[in-house]
């Protein structure tokens, strides 16, 4: 089919001169972090808090926050992001296998008043936030990086000190919102992506050439999307879905009779 029917909510004009590899990742990421800085500015926050920062997500977070003069504390795996990450307008980066990470983690947030989290791996990691975040916090849990459940999270903490853990998920965000109001987030889509929610393109890969892009996906993951370019080839159509906790990409190879 050449054409299809879609929601008008769905939909972001794109003007003629629009750069179709950023486009394409206009809608997930671009969406959910705008739906963050809505969360930042109806709480007044000064001082977010995000695990898994140097992903395309938390760093279109930290320039967005950058430019609207909120301060971000930002968690990585490795050492050689955090230069990539101040370079974006990072304020704190901390590397979570360092020996004083969780005590660095906690005088930070304390030092900088931190009450807005938005974590994405969860595990010991995101149990550690919630500890270190200041009273009267709210941590938006929006993913799960390490597949574990969140762990070591004291309830006494929740009580007492009246923090919250709640979950985030941008089309539940979507479903809340009028249809004017959804309409106000993706018509912002066509200028931002151009900015600060511009996407770190890694490589481009045509269809045929998908086991080489998952080949290189799986030691490059953080080195910018990896995207599909359609050409004329001899298949018909390329299925992924997800099951559980992993993503299996199935590939249907019907070749064009």
């Amino acid at each position: 089919a050449e054409y299809i029917t879609v929601k008008a909510f769905l939909c972001a004009p794109l003007e003629d001169n629009a750069d179709i590899l950023q486009s394409s990742c206009a809608f997930v990421n671009p969406l959910t972090i705008i739906a963050m800085m809505e969360v930042i500015r109806e709480g007044k926050h000064r001082t977010v808090v995000q695990t898994g920062a140097a992903s395309a997500c938390g760093r279109m977070l930290i320039r967005s926050c950058h430019a609207a003069g909120v301060r971000t504390i930002n968690i990585v795996r490795k050492e050689i992001q955090r230069e990539q990450l101040l370079k974006d307008g990072a304020d704190v980066v901390l590397v979570s296998s360092d020996p004083s990470f969780e005590a660095d983690l906690a005088k930070k947030c304390l030092e900088m008043g931190a009450r807005c989290a938005f974590e994405a791996v969860g595990g010991n990691l995101g149990g550690m936030v919630v500890t270190a975040m200041c009273p009267g916090s709210t941590t938006y849990v929006y993913g799960c990086l390490s597949g574990e459940t969140l762990k070591g999270v004291d309830p006494l903490d929740l009580v007492f000190k009246e923090k919250t853990v709640t979950g985030f998920f941008l089309r539940n965000i979507m479903d809340r919102k009028s249809f004017f109001g959804r309409y106000q987030m993706t018509s912002k889509l066509t200028d931002l992506i151009r900015g600060n929610l511009r996407t770190q393109i890694g490589k481009t890969f045509t269809i045929d050439e998908i086991f080489d892009a998952l080949r290189h996906y799986e030691t490059n993951s953080s080195d910018g999307k990896i995207l599909l370019v359609s050409k004329s080839v001899s298949y018909t159509h390329l299925r992924a879905h997800e099951t559980g906790r992993n993503l299996v990409c199935r590939l249907l190879l019907e070749k064009k009779k």
